[in-house]
């Protein structure tokens, strides 16, 4: 096991001055998904943990069928069966919780992107506010969510946002990552989770020959089920967003009780 301080490395970088830093780790040997630990300085304890994923120029070159946008046929067939081509999403939480969203963006995608509609929809599935919008990952990789509603005169909305492909002209990738992030207003560190668009979640065919779901109907991708993590303490209060993710837009999902009759939230947030 090998833990390195990445700011020691750089340590001649102010980077109190720097906008929308990143590191960029190569390795002579495969790297499986090493872990990020963000502490601060001189403290014990972490306070968020991430880790990174394969580079996904790279990645889509064995799956896929080593193509890296979606292609025009299927952009017909996604919209014929009512479908979105890609989403990435986020989730913005009521006013008095006091928690900023943030969306950290680069170049983790198979094909580069860079204007986006943004799609606000309330937690009922309501499409309450849209926008386009232009980003430049070298100039600006953290978009605040939160500012950016608050600047367009947007002061109490809650929900989730979809990230989406503006424009028809440009290509979209079949798969990007992001980091969705929430930072609250009186402690502002950063606690944050992957964020996964592009390759069409659950919809009516299978998507490049893809493996059934965790539903286990004919979708082409799994349900976010079995991949989540929180803190428990005293010390802190865990947010749990559960959202049923699909590309379809004409699903209507009904809210069901869980195993142990405990109902669960779906948000129809298409």
């Amino acid at each position: 096991m090998l833990y390195q301080d990445i700011k020691e490395l750089f340590n001649e970088i102010d980077f109190s001055k720097t906008d929308s830093p990143y590191v960029v780790v190569k390795s002579d040997l495969p790297l499986h998904r090493p872990n990020y630990y963000y502490t601060k300085k001189g403290k014990k304890g972490y306070f968020d943990t991430s880790h990174a994923g394969p580079d996904l120029r790279n990645h889509v070159k064995g799956v896929y069928k080593g193509i890296a946008e979606i292609t025009e046929e299927e952009k017909n067939k996604l919209r014929k069966y009512g479908c979105v081509e890609m989403d990435l999403k986020h989730y913005i939480l009521p006013k008095e919780e006091k928690i900023e969203s943030i969306m950290a963006l680069g170049d983790d995608t198979t094909v580069d992107i860079k204007y986006f509609t943004l799609e606000f929809y309330s937690s009922n599935g309501n499409l309450c506010h849209s926008f386009e919008i232009e980003f430049d990952y070298e100039k600006q990789r953290h978009f605040n969510i939160s500012s950016f509603l608050k600047d367009k005169g947007i002061d109490d909305f809650s929900g989730s946002v979809s990230f989406r492909p503006a424009g028809s002209s440009q290509k979209i990738p079949v798969s990007m990552n992001g980091i969705s992030v929430f930072s609250h207003k009186e402690n502002p560190y950063y606690s944050s989770t992957a964020a996964s668009g592009a390759a069409p979640d659950n919809i009516p065919f299978y998507f490049r020959a893809g493996p059934p779901s965790y539903s286990r109907v004919k979708n082409s991708v799994g349900i976010t089920d079995i991949f989540c993590r929180g803190v428990s303490s005293d010390l802190y209060d865990t947010y749990l967003i559960i959202s049923y993710l699909s590309a379809n837009k004409n699903l209507q999902n009904k809210i069901k009780k869980g195993k142990q009759g405990v109902p669960v939230k779906i948000e129809k947030d298409w």
